[in-house]
């Protein structure tokens, strides 16, 4: 990712935060979101990797949903987890053999 991308997910991700909370905070102008661009700059906030959020997807279906395992997989809660790991490797390689046409 490029830094001209990243500043373009902070600003997405700044906007995103600023409307979940509330209309208040957007009528006092862009300078809430500008503040808030600057605090995910400062504190190193990166997307999530796209992968990984397929990975999760793959995952969040191998167990019934009345565990909650699933929702605690798509949040992120669950990244440690061996099977969300191997879920991220196998897309990864897959990706990578994709890419050099095998």
């Amino acid at each position: 990712m490029t830094e001209d991308q990243l500043d373009e997910a902070r600003a997405k991700e700044a906007w995103r935060l600023a409307r979940a909370e509330g209309p208040g905070r957007i009528l006092h102008g862009c300078d809430a979101v500008v503040i808030l661009a600057a605090r995910l700059a400062r504190e190193g906030w990166t997307p999530t990797d796209p992968d990984l959020i397929e990975a999760r997807r793959a995952c969040a279906g191998l167990v019934p949903s009345t565990t909650g395992w699933g929702a605690r997989v798509l949040s992120g809660d669950e990244d440690a987890d061996f099977s969300v790991r191997c879920a991220l490797a196998a897309i990864k390689q897959a990706k990578a053999k994709l890419e050099r046409g095998q």
